[in-house]
């Protein structure tokens, strides 16, 4: 997660909770919480504002307490929504996981379309040894996770040539959105980044972090 990206969301709990951090305190922040994903972080601010009863800001012990939570259940969780999504999609369809992480170790073990069709066992290997053990590592380590994992009719109607603007993304971990062109997921990101670097405040603060950097 870039500095702006974890500040965006960061600094309207600043203000919630009345905080006034210091540069190196921000940036302490910033470092152990930023290797998370944004809708990581999200998650973790949200159960924050439901549930913690204190009025002073949650150190960083609490937030990890959040997101990484018992990691071998977290993992266990992971594997169950990539299983499920494997059935439901399979090897044709476009997929974004809520879980970053899960994309990191479908993109580094070959892609969406060759963990689909991993069968007998080489899944059972990938299942029970390789997802957990990678998993447990990209989780707690900063990555670049893929925006996207496409499916093979995209792959191949993009090689032929053929118009892939329309074909469809579907959501994992968060059903609730509903499936999209993909050429409007890319017009989301896009605008989510406009929007992100134009936020004055988050500007402010971005300044105040990077030079206590320095």
């Amino acid at each position: 997660m870039s500095k702006t990206e974890f500040l965006e969301i960061f600094a309207p709990l600043m203000d919630y909770f009345n905080a006034n951090l210091s540069k190196s305190a921000l940036m302490l922040y910033f470092d152990e919480l930023g290797r998370f994903s944004r809708e990581e972080l999200l998650r973790a601010r949200r159960e924050i504002l439901q549930t913690r009863v204190y009025q002073s800001m949650p150190k960083i012990a609490e937030f990890l307490e959040i997101l990484e939570g018992n990691i071998e259940d977290k993992a266990r969780l992971a594997l169950d929504q990539l299983t499920y999504a494997i059935g439901k999609y399979g090897p044709n369809k476009n997929v974004v996981f809520e879980d970053k992480t899960i994309m990191t170790v479908v993109k580094n073990n070959g892609g969406w379309e060759k963990i689909c069709n991993l069968e007998g066992k080489d899944w059972d290997s990938f299942r029970k040894f390789e997802f957990e053990k990678q998993y447990k590592t990209y989780v707690k380590t900063p990555h670049q996770a893929p925006e996207i994992l496409l499916g093979w009719a995209t792959k191949k109607n993009g090689q032929d040539g053929y118009p892939t603007q329309n074909d469809p993304v579907f959501f994992v971990g968060n059903e609730y959105k509903t499936p999209m062109a993909l050429i409007a997921y890319e017009q989301e990101k896009q605008k989510e980044a406009v929007a992100i670097q134009n936020k004055p405040s988050v500007g402010g603060l971005l300044a105040g972090i990077n030079k206590a950097a320095v």
